[in-house]
């Protein structure tokens, strides 16, 4: 699988019904950036592709990603606007990790015990392929530092693996020591869990991850690989990796239903 969705690029509002989306997918031809019309599938070519980049996702007006190949501890970050040019980052002490997908909630600045704090940082779930029940989501504080990462094994999630996220809301808490960010992780057997992440300040330590134990079933096969975005209030666009191609969804947080939106023209993942 080359990327695991189209990529949490921000959505173009366009009159109702269609939404266009941007992504990055594989077709017989190669890999390409591409603009995707929701309602039919259809899409236009933005840009080649230049790697087989696996997951990743739009947080902070970037692209977060990694390699598709065995051993490559390399992030890359990924401008839409300089042309989808990529930059290496380092992804610290995770030798093997594969990122899955990639979120955000807007980036700005809080005043917290007197500190201005950076919100809005990017949160990513990814894998070990050398482990397989190992995952994780962090947040990443610049392309070269992470945050301490939320780890867990499959067999907590019933031996299913984190394949997308989406930032949901975010405000300060009521005390007004800490700001928090809601996200849900889809897993690869079609449940919805909340994550949260918790800023008191810029570094490591002032940064945590939590996962909930509760969580929704969704209904979705998420096996192959998936991504996903907030669409609108309480409405998620998500991407399945299918034996057919990748189809698009819409999820409704508030009625936790989905509804298929079409199936990309000619993409393979």
């Amino acid at each position: 699988v080359a990327m695991s969705l189209l990529s949490d690029v921000a959505p173009e509002l366009v009159p109702a019904p269609a939404v266009a989306y941007h992504g990055y997918i594989k077709t017989a031809d190669g890999y390409a950036w591409v603009k995707i019309d929701s309602a039919t599938g259809e899409y236009e070519v933005i840009a080649e592709g230049t790697a087989n980049y696996t997951g990743g996702g739009y947080a902070d007006g970037k692209i977060y990603t990694t390699i598709n190949e065995y051993g490559q501890p390399t992030m890359y970050v990924v401008d839409p606007a300089n042309d989808y040019a990529a930059t290496a980052g380092f992804m610290d002490d995770i030798n093997y990790a594969r990122m899955m997908d990639a979120a955000s909630g807007p980036a700005k600045t809080v005043v917290i015990n007197g500190v201005d704090v950076q919100v809005g940082r990017p949160v990513y779930v990814g894998c070990d392929p050398t482990m397989a029940d190992y995952q994780y989501v962090g947040v990443i504080i610049d392309p070269n530092v992470r945050s301490n990462n939320k780890f867990a094994t499959s067999e907590f999630y019933d031996g299913s693996m984190m394949r997308g996220i989406a930032f949901v809301s975010g405000e300060m808490a009521a005390d007004g020591a800490s700001y928090v960010e809601t996200f849900v992780i889809l897993f690869s057997n079609g449940k919805l869990y909340t994550c949260t992440v918790t800023y008191k300040g810029n570094t490591k330590a002032g940064i945590t991850v939590s996962l909930s134990e509760t969580f929704v079933e969704t209904g979705l096969d998420a096996s192959k690989g998936a991504s996903m975005t907030l669409a609108g209030e309480n409405e998620l666009c998500i991407a399945l990796n299918t034996d057919s191609g990748v189809e698009l969804y819409s999820y409704d947080l508030a009625s936790n239903t989905a509804s298929k939106l079409a199936t990309v023209t000619g993409a393979e993942s």
